[in-house]
């Protein structure tokens, strides 16, 4: 007990593979699991061999192009190295930390059998890819950030479900819930569907996340205010583009719904539903001699002027 609160014991790796046996004997239907969960469970090199030509075939596009150097007579010594770098990056990216990095006793992610995965927040696995630009910085409100290693442990087990799903069931049987499944960018939503499925995109003739940036983002070169108010010039997303088409896609593979559908849809459980309704106040507060003199120091920096309401 910690300051009045209970606080239960960590499983060991032994405890944990034993529970992980008695579920795939059938002992349970169901496991709950927490988001660190992932990484503590070993799975077999042929998956993960599976999984790096994926990252590394379909998205870095290495194997084209050592294709591509053999059959012109080109040396491949550089891609190869390129090839080895990125096997490297990705394997540390699904292991543990050295200080953690103790699995789960006597069972792998295949031998335990999951072959339905539903994914709580799932808005917190939206760094998957990063896409290359031609510019030489990520763009500014791009959406997602760097490839996270939740992330990356949680499409290597979503590819072993799908796998067994489909032989047992023709379906993927990867669900993904989120009350804000995208807040900045489209990105975000080719991310998260790639665990549901990778071909999806590919069935529109999009094979890499380079491929959804080209046609659905535009980028340029803007002016970016820092912090401190200094001006720096930047790749920004600018707009969107294509988006009916892209709604087009998306519909296919999202239901989206609000309050009111759900509620007409079952209406016995409406009356059971919480929901404050919000009620909106507007304060003003009027700025001290010092914030007015940083509002129009900020405004006159943007070249516009202070008098201006509109």
């Amino acid at each position: 007990e910690t300051e009045g609160k209970l606080k239960s014991k960590r499983d060991t790796p032994e405890q944990r593979g034993v529970k992980w046996l008695q579920f795939s004997l059938g002992a349970y239907d169901v496991a709950l699991c927490t988001y660190s969960m992932f990484d503590k469970t070993k799975f077999r090199r042929e998956s993960y061999d599976k999984f790096a030509a994926k990252h590394i075939g379909d998205e870095a596009d290495i194997y084209e192009k050592i294709r591509q150097a053999e059959k012109a007579g080109k040396s491949t010594q550089k891609l190869i190295a390129q090839k080895e770098v990125l096997d490297s990056k990705i394997s540390s990216m699904l292991l543990p930390p050295k200080n953690r990095r103790i699995f789960d006793k006597g069972v792998t992610w295949e031998s335990i059998g999951v072959d339905l995965l539903m994914v709580d927040e799932a808005q917190n696995y939206k760094n998957l890819f990063m896409p290359k630009t031609d510019f030489t910085a990520p763009p500014k409100f791009l959406g997602v950030g760097k490839p996270s290693k939740g992330s990356f442990n949680l499409d290597i087990r979503c590819q072993l479900v799908r796998e067994l799903a489909q032989r047992k069931y023709k379906g993927n049987n990867i669900f993904l819930l989120s009350a804000t499944p995208a807040k900045n960018s489209p990105m975000e939503f080719y991310n998260l569907i790639q665990y549901m499925d990778p071909n999806i995109f590919r069935r529109y003739g999009i094979r890499t996340s380079g491929d959804f940036f080209q046609k659905f983002l535009e980028i340029e070169n803007d002016v970016f205010y820092t912090s401190t108010m200094n001006v720096q010039e930047y790749p920004q997303v600018k707009q969107f583009k294509n988006l009916d088409e892209f709604r087009e896609i998306l519909n296919r593979y999202a239901n989206f719904q609000v309050l009111e559908t759900i509620t007409e849809k079952y209406p016995e459980i409406a009356d059971k539903m919480q929901v404050p309704i919000p009620e909106p106040k507007r304060v003003e507060i009027e700025a001290s001699e010092k914030q007015m003199e940083l509002i129009s120091d900020i405004l006159e920096r943007m070249q516009l002027d202070p008098d201006d309401k509109e």
